[in-house]
């Protein structure tokens, strides 16, 4: 696996833009949201998961989980809604296990230099318990993987943000923001903050020094190469 150095720090510092950013969209949609002006509040917090999507994206390329030579083509995903969307449904997977690690993390003081003596126990702890219950999550929603890769689902959500957004005429209806539902908005504004909640705790890495993003890079490199070994198992069976 690629080694960390300082320089992808910069792609860090974007994740943790992005995610603050979807989290200031969530306050705003939710605003509009109870001014009844669900279109606009739906529209706006689909953009929010799109930027989580991004901040997973950045965060991934600024830990060095992407190799150099792919960095190009990974940022070009930046511009595809419908692959930061998709990217942002990660974050439900993490919110659902990020209430089981806080009594992991909640006793280290605010802006700890992080170190080998903090971390090491840290990591020791925490990374079975995320495999365990990221595991737990996907075995209990068989369908998850696979709603997640259909087309439809991406194009759902891209039509209600237009929706939300512009008035259009199909098939022989006028559709406005006006056409998008209460139930529609407050679904759209409950993924995005899912998204934030699961992603955050990623992005959160750039407040550690170099020391410690090293150290947890290193720490979790048995695991991603069993990972990426499980996704080439997953082409050859479906090849």
């Amino acid at each position: 696996m690629r080694e960390w150095n300082a320089s992808l720090r910069l792609y860090l510092d974007v994740a943790k833009a992005a995610v603050d950013n979807a989290a200031s969209k969530a306050s705003q949609a939710r605003l509009l949201f109870e001014s009844g002006h669900h279109g606009t509040a739906a529209a706006l917090a689909i953009i929010g998961q799109e930027e989580t999507g991004k901040a997973l994206l950045y965060t991934l390329i600024g830990f060095a989980v992407v190799p150099e030579d792919a960095i190009a083509a990974a940022m070009k995903l930046v511009n595809d809604h419908g692959r930061k969307q998709q990217l942002a449904m990660v974050g439900h997977v993490l919110a659902q296990v990020a209430p089981k690690l806080c009594r992991y993390v909640d006793d280290l003081p605010d802006n700890v230099e992080v170190s080998e003596q903090v971390l090491r126990p840290l990591l020791s702890a925490l990374v079975p318990v995320v495999l365990d219950q990221v595991t737990t999550f996907l075995a209990e929603r068989p369908d998850f993987e696979e709603r997640l890769a259909e087309p439809t689902f991406h194009r759902a959500l891209q039509d209600l943000k237009h929706r939300g957004l512009y008035v259009d005429l199909k098939d022989e209806m006028i559709l406005d923001p006006l056409t998008v539902t209460a139930a529609e908005a407050a679904a759209a504004l409950a993924d995005l903050d899912a998204s934030v909640e699961g992603i955050r705790m990623f992005t959160q890495i750039v407040s550690f020094s170099d020391e410690g993003v090293r150290l947890t890079r290193s720490a979790l490199d048995p695991l991603l190469e069993l990972a990426a070994k499980s996704d080439l198992n997953r082409q050859d069976i479906r090849g």
